[in-house]
């Protein structure tokens, strides 16, 4: 047994001193415990729940974005906000990366369906098309995922906007492993978004 452990020892020194390419070290943003954190992103700045906590988050010049866990729900997810002045760019990602996911979930031979739910972001509600996947004005959209294997079923979300006044485009992808759970989810990255203060 202690050979074994010397052994897992020397393979991990090995492993640190190798030229291998670095991932970026992980940076989460540290916060007073049950305190809510505001956080400045881009022109703004946005509140987030204690019950957020952020694992990771990478500050760029146009960009922010953040991995987080909920520590409610145990869901997971990412945002980002980018400086985005026209509606097509953002249209185009989300577009993407609806259909990324769906192709990911289906090539895995699991079952996939899904439905707009009605959020009001930013004072405005919208519920968008899934068919031509047009959003008109600056309203935001949240497209619930189901998705169900043989050892049952799990619920994803996609929650986007556009503000053309603000050049802001923002999205959020999360993940709930009990779907039950995502309702309350919801409500609470839709808190986040209407935290927004210029």
């Amino acid at each position: 047994m202690k050979h074994a452990a010397l052994a897992a020892i020397l393979m991990l020194s090995a492993c640190a001193t190798a030229q291998l390419p670095a991932e970026p070290a992980k940076a989460p943003l540290v916060r007073e415990a049950g305190k809510p954190l505001i956080v400045p992103i881009l022109a703004a700045r946005y509140t987030l729940d204690h019950r957020i906590d952020v694992d990771d988050h990478r500050d760029t010049p146009g960009s922010f974005t953040f991995s987080f866990v909920d520590r409610v729900t145990r869901c997971e997810g990412y945002f980002l906000f980018e400086t985005v002045s026209r509606p097509e760019p953002h249209e185009q990602y989300v577009k993407e990366k609806r259909e990324a996911l769906l192709a990911d979930w289906q090539s895995l031979g699991l079952e996939v369906s899904e439905k707009l739910e009605e959020v009001e972001l930013l004072g405005q509600k919208g519920r968008g098309k899934l068919e031509d996947f047009e959003l008109q004005g600056h309203k935001g959209r949240a497209i619930v995922f189901d998705i169900r294997g043989s050892d049952g079923m799990v619920r994803a979300a996609l929650v986007d906007i556009h503000v053309s006044e603000q050049n802001l485009s923002i999205v959020n992808y999360t993940f709930c492993a009990d779907p039950g759970l995502m309702k309350g989810q919801l409500e609470a990255i839709v808190e986040v978004i209407n935290s927004q203060r210029q």
